[in-house]
């Protein structure tokens, strides 16, 4: 029933399953810091497939440190990743998701660090190995398709919205019958009474 609520909300001259309905675009910031000896990975936000991504982002390093540098790699695990290597300074990227609907960002913090039994922590006579600061810009784009807008996201949101029209029209009917009820009775009463 959701996909039909979604068909039902595209304008009818595009419900061919591949015609173009247009762009959705998400953009998005986000300033964070990624602990020495660790890493901080974030997920893109549409969830369409053929997602276009552009980017750009600056490291600082704190604590007097200067070196500002990170691994930065985006795409998604097991399937196909784009590895920048060490950035330094900053960086402007680009990904498209191609058939799957989600990509992640991955950096990097996990070097210049000292082990042992088991138990990692920075190293201080590494000058990599501390906090940095991320401050992430990121543009998601892409195309929409009937397809395309047949996510379980939109189904679940096509069946809440499905269920709230069906909630507040039966309310309506309800109080409506009971209204007509009330109007029937004292009709009928005020018969009874000239009668």
């Amino acid at each position: 029933m959701a996909p039909v609520i979604l068909v039902l909300l595209l304008p009818l001259t595009n419900l061919g399953g591949g015609a173009p309905l247009g762009t959705v675009e998400k953009s998005w910031n986000q300033t964070f810091v990624v602990p020495a000896t660790d890493g901080v990975v974030l997920g893109g936000m549409l969830y369409l497939a053929n997602t276009q991504v552009n980017g750009s982002f600056t490291v600082k390093s704190c604590c007097g440190y200067s070196t500002n540098d990170i691994k930065f790699s985006i795409g998604l695990d097991y399937v196909e990743m784009k590895s920048y290597g060490v950035v330094v300074g900053n960086l402007t990227f680009s990904w498209n998701t191609g058939v799957t609907d989600k990509f992640d960002i991955y950096f990097d913090n996990a070097w210049g660090q000292v082990c042992a039994e088991g138990v990692c922590h920075a190293d201080p006579s590494n000058p990599s190995s501390h906090n940095k600061t991320i401050e992430l810009s990121v543009r998601e784009a892409a195309p929409a398709t009937l397809f395309s807008l047949i996510t379980k996201r939109n189904i679940i949101i096509g069946v809440a919205v499905m269920v709230g029209t069906v909630v507040v029209a039966s309310t309506i009917v309800i109080v409506v019958i009971g209204l007509e009820s009330k109007k029937a009775s004292r009709t009928f009463a005020n018969r009874q009474k000239h009668s």
